[in-house]
């Protein structure tokens, strides 16, 4: 693999081989990765970066445990993206000391632990979230700025393009900006080129990820499965990508072992939404109706077939391995 492919690789596409899946059963894997055995393999395959939580994949996270790791990357001429979660003050602030600690450009959080688009499990409502994350965000800022560490905020099937771009907005600064997970519009129903073209200004970082989709009762499933596989035109985000000024990471994020009912045919679950414009909606109903599997294709993963752990390893190899193939076939003449 050339050592030029323009892309990373996240923890969370491969949560079997990093001991994410069934953590703390006997079922977990044996030999995870830790980070630098991440770092070798994204080094290996010809990758640019990875992405990370600290507290997971470091055996502690002492100054000398940190430098070794960044040593280890800056050998492998890797970049760093910290995995953090939701935004919270204190928990964004260790994620930047953990950043400047390892040479990290961005720390990459969330909005909430929600999925599929599901608001109504917030007992706060949405509004309250975005709220509540602004305080959070606005006083961790300084400390970012002063660092010059972007604060990334993702689509974590949670917000759409105007949650994002309203919080980007309010504060204006270079080192706020937005993770965008390339598949993960299609859970708030919304179109993932024209989701990227919107916050594009503002972009910091990136998941590549592609879904499947399969028609449900009450919506649609999205399944898993390698890059160019699926409904995600690649070629035009990465166009949209290098319009930007930010050296946007873009890691590999397959989709996560159980599939996602995104649920649009249910009228409560577009109550804890703002009204929309019918035709706004109109090009991600688009690629649920034209590009829906057929109806008896398998579409449950290893995992949700209860498969033995060696299925669910060699589908995050193949994966993986069919990403890589993919990019690679176009990146390189972007």
């Amino acid at each position: 693999m050339s050592s030029s492919l323009r892309a990373g690789l996240s923890v969370y596409g491969i949560t079997y081989a990093c001991g994410f899946t069934w953590a703390g059963t006997a079922r977990a894997n044996p030999n995870p990765l830790d980070a630098f055995a991440l770092m070798d393999l994204a080094a290996g395959r010809g990758l640019q970066s990875v992405e990370m939580p600290i507290s997971r994949m470091l055996p502690d996270d002492s100054p000398e445990t940190i430098r070794r790791a960044r040593d280890h990357a800056e050998r492998l001429g890797l970049t760093i993206t910290i995995a953090g979660g939701k935004a919270q003050r204190d928990h964004l602030l260790q994620q930047l000391e953990y950043a400047r600690a390892i040479g990290a450009h961005t720390v990459r959080c969330v909005l909430s632990g929600i999925l599929c688009g599901d608001r109504r499990t917030l007992p706060e409502g949405w509004p309250a979230v975005l709220e509540a994350a602004a305080r959070e965000l606005e006083a961790a800022l300084p400390t970012a700025e002063r660092y010059q560490i972007a604060l990334a905020v993702e689509n974590h099937q949670d917000a759409t393009s105007e949650d994002l771009l309203g919080l980007c907005r309010h504060f204006e600064s270079r080192y706020l900006g937005i993770t965008l997970d390339t598949g993960n519009p299609l859970a708030v129903m919304e179109e993932p080129i024209a989701f990227a073209e919107r916050i594009a200004p503002y972009l910091r970082d990136t998941h590549l990820k592609d879904y499947r989709i399969y028609r449900a009762e009450n919506g649609a499933r999205l399944v898993r499965c390698a890059l160019g596989r699926g409904v995600i035109d690649f070629p035009r985000l990465y166009q949209i990508f290098d319009a930007q000024d930010w050296p946007i990471a873009r890691n590999i994020e397959l989709g996560a072992l159980h599939a996602r009912l995104i649920p649009f045919l249910e009228t409560s679950w577009w109550e804890h939404y703002p009204d929309r414009d019918a035709r706004d909606v109109v090009p991600a109903l688009s690629l649920f109706w034209n590009q829906a599997r057929p109806e008896a294709e398998e579409w449950r993963t290893p995992l949700e077939r209860d498969d033995p752990a060696e299925v669910l390893a060699a589908l995050e190899r193949e994966e993986l391995g069919a990403s890589l193939e993919y990019l690679a076939s176009f990146a390189a003449a972007l």
